[in-house]
């Protein structure tokens, strides 16, 4: 058709009542075409409008060369015959530029590439601009290439809102972007709508391609709110990706100051998260998440992860200041890899931190890293989630990696681990590829490990469970709190091997090194996360005198009181600052004290005893046990004494608030 090369100022005036139905129609919408040069502004077609024709479909526009700017489309708009629909314009060529529009119109396709503003660009060297616009409703495509904003293309896109419902049956549908190829970048926008596809699918952004390190696709200062809907038609495994930020990206792309809100559950075996669904690099396309967190609940059929489904790459992927607060599951009994941060990957994860519980019926469930397919590199990590195995296939649980092949440096875990074998504390297990290697450095584990295998004395440890096939297993000043979880059989036989069991009190006063410092009262508080409530919750705790524990307290002792930690007490405790002083008025009384930081809360039961007695002599036949603890000649608490420990002391704690101590040789 024609091109129209003016300018055309609607000067704020509505066109009603237009009614175009033709199915084998091309290139229409008001103006067919407008040219190189022309220009469309101010001007709002109403909801009484009608434009439907077989392709190239858009309210203002079917296609574009020059400038729209200011126009509003209420109209509803089909490309009922093939493909390309828009609710501003259909299809954009170079040079194209769209400013302060908005769709509140639906708009859908049988075929493929629909979008609020744009249904499809021109892929070529340069990008569209498009600035301050918003869709409102509806944007359908009954094949592929779907996006609140822009279906399909390169674009420059910044200060964008999606509202409406955006589905792509097939694949690629995204809040902002349903495909971005290059060179693309989405800035400070936002999806409030719900996202639906068999395939690929990102509040801002489904799926990105054709970027490197010179022309990343930048996707910074963008947050999603809305549904992620991915359809639950597969049973089995397959490369289905859902991200609260994006679907799948290709290597060369920066993440940067992004979260989800939204809970995110994909059915089937879709790989869910709630950033990244799927991400790589290599050395010319190099991938960088950062700043990005994530607060919803995200399950999935899958590989999960609360930042990252998948991220792979090595030293060319790179996650950083990032965290994750949702709650993390993936129940199917096909595959699963689970993780705070992320599934499944090779990647470098510094700085970053996971709060939220896991939990999976398979292997690889972790606080940070599910699965180190190849050399992952892990530094200054922690977690304070409770990490879950939740079936007797669950084995490899750890409370930073589940397994394969990191190496791991100044990082620690606060959280509980449980799972049914092979379970650690920082790794679930090392995995044994020849020449991969796997090594633990200046890290510590102080959270509860529980194996719920039969067979759990061999199956789990405070750092690391056993791999007699890993040939290239490095500990280097591992630390664990005994107190916490007693040294399993494969911690003793590592103890000249890096893996280091030490006593409350060793555990807080432990100098690790320059990454860490230490504080009273409180575990070794890693560098850089002074100011940060999660961390402080795990670090802070009690300290007894030497001798007392929670079941026998004869003595004022030690809070920690890191950045944010509030503690508050029975009226028989007495707190100032870190000290806690006991005013009971009876020899024996319970106590309580409960630690606040922020949201989060830790409550200690206590008992007061001032009637406490040592190794003295009393026939304890008739007493009733309130419990009984070992310990090695140093001091360390092991869940179970065997012969080769040597002489072990045995503590025994009445109900009456006395004790007994003794000391034997096990027999086996």
């Amino acid at each position: 058709g024609k091109m129209f090369k003016g300018v055309f100022d609607g000067n704020g005036k509505k066109i009603s009542n237009i009614s175009y139905v033709n199915a084998g129609g091309i290139f229409r919408g008001v103006f067919g075409i407008i040219g190189n040069g022309g220009s469309v502004k101010n001007l709002t077609l109403d909801g009484t409008n009608v434009i439907q024709a077989g392709s190239y479909v858009g309210g203002i526009a079917g296609v574009l060369y020059g400038t729209i700017e200011g126009c509003v489309n209420e109209a509803s708009v089909s490309a009922s015959g093939g493909n390309y629909a828009g609710g501003i314009v259909a299809y954009v060529y170079p040079f194209g530029k769209i400013r302060a529009c908005k769709n509140a119109g639906k708009v859908y396709t049988d075929g493929s590439y629909a979008g609020g503003i744009v249904g499809a660009i021109h892929a070529a060297d340069l990008s569209l601009e498009i600035a301050d616009c918003a869709n409102a409703d509806s944007v359908v495509c009954k094949n592929s290439y779907a996006g609140g904003i822009l279906g399909y293309g390169p674009a420059i896109i910044t200060n964008a809102v999606n509202s409406g419902f955006v589905q792509a049956v097939k694949s690629y549908a995204g809040g902002i972007i349903g495909y971005a190829n290059a060179y693309s970048s989405v800035t400070d926008s936002h999806n409030e709508g719900s996202i639906n596809s068999d395939f690929t699918i990102g509040g801002i952004v489904g799926y990105g391609v054709c970027h490197n390190n010179s022309h990343p696709l930048l996707i910074e200062n963008c947050y999603n709110t809305g549904a992620i809907l991915p359809f639950a038609t597969r049973s089995t495994y397959s490369y289905i990706y859902a991200g609260g930020i994006a679907g799948s990206l290709t290597g060369g792309f920066i993440l940067s100051n992004c979260y989800n809100t939204a809970d995110i559950q994909g059915g089937g075996a879709t790989n869910v998260a709630g950033v990244l669904g799927y991400g790589n690099s290599s050395e010319y396309a190099k991938s960088l998440i950062t700043h990005c967190y994530n607060t919803g609940d995200i399950s999935g059929g899958g590989t999960v992860g609360g930042i990252a489904s998948e991220f792979y790459g090595g030293a060319s992927s790179l996650a950083e200041f990032t965290h994750n607060a949702g709650n993390i599951s993936s129940q199917i009994t096909y595959n699963s890899n689970a993780a705070g941060l992320i599934g499944k990957g090779t990647a470098c994860i510094t700085d970053s931190y996971n709060t939220g519980d896991i939990a999976a019926a398979l292997p690889n469930v972790a606080g940070i890293l599910g699965y180190s397919v190849g050399e992952s590199l892990i530094e200054r990590v922690f977690n304070i989630g409770t990490i879950n195995g939740t079936s007797a296939k669950s084995n490899n649980v750890g409370g930073l990696v589940g397994s394969g092949y990191p190496t791991m440096n100044d990082c620690a875990n606060y959280g509980d681990v449980t799972g049914y074998s092979n379970v650690g504390g920082l790794l679930g297990r090392p995995a044994s590829i020849k020449d991969y290697r796997v090594s633990l450095n200046r890290s510590y584990n102080v959270g509860k490990i529980a194996c719920t295998s039969t067979d759990a004395a061999t199956t789990y440890g405070n750092i690391t469970s056993e791999n007699a096939n890993c040939e290239y297993l490095e500990i280097d000043s591992c630390f664990f709190d005994a107190s916490v979880t007693p040294a399993s059989a494969y911690d003793v036989s590592m103890s000249n091997n890096g893996v280091i069991a030490l006593s409350h009190s060793e555990m807080i006063a432990k100098r690790l090194g320059g990454a860490f410092v230490n504080t009273t009262a409180s575990y070794p508080l890693i560098s850089g996360f002074e100011n940060n409530e999660a961390h402080s919750f795990g670090i802070a705790t009690i300290l007894l005198s030497e001798g007392e524990d929670t079941d026998s307290i004869a003595s004022n002792f030690k809070v920690g009181t890191p950045y944010g930690a509030v503690w508050a007490g029975s009226s028989n405790l007495e707190i100032n600052g870190n000290d806690v002083v006991l005013r009971n008025t009876e020899p024996v009384e319970a106590a309580t004290l409960t630690l606040t930081v922020g949201q989060r809360t830790r409550t200690y039961n206590l008992i007061i005893n001032r009637n406490k007695s040592g190794v003295d002599g009393i026939d304890a036949d008739a007493k009733e046990v309130l419990s009984v603890k070992y310990y090695t000649t140093s001091g360390i608490q092991v869940a179970e004494p065997s012969a080769e420990m040597g002489v072990i002391i045995e503590k025994t704690i009445y109900k009456d608030g006395s004790s007994a101590v003794r000391k034997f040789v096990p027999k086996f």
